[in-house]
């Protein structure tokens, strides 16, 4: 393991004194490890009573534990001391770029004056360009306006003009058009607009004498059934009298229909009181003078209470039609 140690300082590429801290801080540990992997390998528990050998294996895993605590912390306190120290060559670069880009940038443009001047030219006249351009509406993304020649771009300028010229004056003309097309129809509007007034005013006027040709028909319409009504009226008067003298009359023979009907009940109930007197007795007596024997079985006694109802049976008919006599 120590070999390990030695062969990653190494491949490291670091100084020489710093690489030497490294396997100072590091070596021991190394051994360490390397003398309890072997140890370990001996240590083999199968048995609970092998008390001896599983209090040797916590005490060396406390210890382990321990230094493996102790190589957590020298990392920490290593590479701390590897950032501040990365920080602090960082700030030393920043400030020796800071100091050194601006001398740099003067001894250039220096060095490429006249480039950088055609540069300003070529955009002052591009910039130039694109003013001329813009009010022409024109789309200049894909024209290369740096590098196009005056006579080109004077062409290119003559002919949007006379295109924008073209287009004023047909818009010109379009808008004249249009106007006098407004012109023609408001004219046309107003003319129909006094047609349509007349041919209202007519329509008024057709309409008027129609409402009175309407209301003289429904004047005689209305007075024809004002005279049909009172005809009416006058039958219906006639029929209800009719009818109530035959109803009179009616309840008159009836009267007299009921009076001799009552006369001859009378008359008859009269010659039939004996008779009436004597049913009536005759069905007091069923019940008085039948004797109905006192019974212990159940089928006795339903036929005795079957007996009794028949009896009674018997007695009100015999009442019900004495009523009649």
């Amino acid at each position: 393991m120590e070999n390990q140690l030695v062969k990653i300082v190494n491949e490291s590429g670091l100084e020489k004194s710093k690489a030497q801290v490294l396997l100072e801080k590091f070596t021991n540990y190394f051994e360490i490890a390397s003398e309890w992997e072997q140890k370990a390998k001996i240590l083999i528990v199968t048995k609970e009573d092998q008390i001896t050998e599983m209090k040797m294996a916590r005490e060396g895993r406390l210890f382990l534990k321990q230094k493996r605590v102790l190589v957590e912390n020298t990392r920490k306190e290593l590479k701390e001391q590897s950032l501040r120290e990365g920080q602090t060559i960082d700030s030393i670069a920043r400030i020796l770029k800071n100091l050194i880009e601006p001398i740099e940038d003067h001894l250039e443009k220096q060095e490429k004056f006249i480039e950088i001047k055609e540069a300003e030219m070529k955009a002052e006249r591009k910039e130039k360009r694109v003013k001329i351009l813009t009010p022409l509406d024109f789309d200049f993304t894909y024209t290369d306006l740096l590098n196009m020649p005056d006579a080109d771009f004077d062409t290119l300028v003559l002919r949007l003009e006379n295109e924008r010229d073209t287009k004023i004056a047909a818009e010109k003309k379009a808008e004249e058009d249009r106007i006098a097309k407004e012109k023609a129809e408001a004219e046309e509007k107003e003319r129909m607009r006094k047609e349509n007034e007349r041919l209202t005013l007519e329509a008024e006027a057709r309409e008027k004498a129609m409402a009175e040709e309407r209301k003289k028909a429904d004047r005689e319409q209305a007075a024809l059934k004002e005279q049909a009504r009172k005809e009416a009226e006058a039958r219906e008067k006639a029929e209800n009298e009719l009818r109530l003298k035959q109803e009179a009359e009616k309840k008159e023979a009836e009267r007299i229909s009921a009076e001799k009907k009552a006369v001859e009940i009378a008359k008859k109930k009269a010659e039939n009181a004996p008779d009436k007197q004597k049913l009536i007795e005759f069905a007091d007596n069923i019940l008085w003078n039948t004797a109905i024997p006192i019974v212990k079985s159940d089928e006795a006694k339903q036929i005795t209470e079957k007996a009794k109802q028949m009896f009674q049976d018997i007695v009100d008919f015999v009442k019900e039609e004495t009523e009649k006599l």
